[in-house]
């Protein structure tokens, strides 16, 4: 097993979060009462143009519609490291602000 594999299992255990790891990338998620929840999305640099982001966010996606949530939850936190970049991938994934708490914007979107 790989140190991102333990690292995500670990997460799975202690913060009760799902997660899908493909090579050099990973998303995860949590469902919670009524939205399902886009926590981290994260690819290799090499990989950040090539469309695996949406791929991981649609199947996460597609899991929670074949769940019966009709919405997801997203956050960008401006303190973080390029928060434009997440907004912007936020919105071309047609999530649309719902407030801001603090330094964090939370994003929602139909399915």
């Amino acid at each position: 097993m790989q140190v991102s594999d333990l690292y995500l299992e670990y997460r799975k255990e202690r913060e009760g979060i799902e997660y899908i790891l493909v090579e050099g990338a990973f998303v995860t998620y949590k469902f919670l009462e009524k939205h399902c929840y886009l926590m981290d999305v994260f690819c290799v640099k090499e990989l950040r143009d090539s469309g695996i982001v949406y791929e991981l966010a649609s199947k996460v996606e597609a899991l929670a519609k074949n769940s019966g949530y009709s919405k997801m939850l997203g956050s960008v936190d401006t303190k973080a490291l390029s928060p434009e970049a997440g907004l912007q991938a936020c919105f071309n994934q047609g999530y649309k602000i719902l407030k801001v708490d603090g330094s964090v914007i939370w994003l929602q979107k139909e399915i």
